[in-house]
């Protein structure tokens, strides 16, 4: 019950065992992260540095609609930034553009991202439908946890193959 609020490349770290040799993936940098009350409790959130409501934390580029218009914080945040994470992994570029700042955030908040074929020579219908569901506006298409999420991940990728870069 705990949502990181700043999930992005520059805190997700890939760690090699000098062991084994295996890699873990390790989240770093839990300055803005909230714990949530359990659903039962009435209390929204649980922090001894508490902020005020519709104060922005974060980075932008990583922000879920929701947390870009100052709704109370959920677990959906920190799953958009995850799938900001995955598009730009797979493209090399984040999914909404960002050459105009109030362009930017019409498109976060309409959940309007750029075509993977934007990016990509001939992407994987796999690939785009997926985006299309966990960077979409309405929050009940999106995943609705981690597990999900990953499931849809890799069951995208097993369907899709491995596209051309354009």
């Amino acid at each position: 019950r705990m949502i990181h609020r700043d999930l992005k490349p520059e805190n997700i770290f890939l760690v090699r065992s000098s062991d084994s040799g295996s890699e873990t993936i390790k989240v770093l940098d839990f300055g803005i992260a909230k714990l949530l009350a359990d659903p039962g409790e009435g209390a929204e959130t649980l922090s001894h540095a508490e902020t005020a409501a519709g104060v922005l934390m974060g980075t932008p580029g990583y922000m879920s609609p929701e947390q870009l218009l100052g709704e109370r914080p959920a677990e959906s945040w920190d799953l958009w930034a995850l799938a900001v994470v995955a598009y730009e992994i797979v493209t090399g570029a984040l999914p909404f553009p960002a050459t105009l700042r109030e362009k930017w955030l019409q498109s976060v908040i309409a959940g309007k991202h750029t075509a993977l074929s934007a990016h990509l020579e001939s992407p994987p219908a796999a690939w785009q439908e997926l985006f299309d569901r966990i960077l979409s506006r309405d929050r009940a298409r999106r995943p609705r946890s981690a597990a999900d999420f990953f499931r849809s991940l890799e069951q995208a990728i097993r369907q899709g193959g491995n596209p051309a870069p354009s």
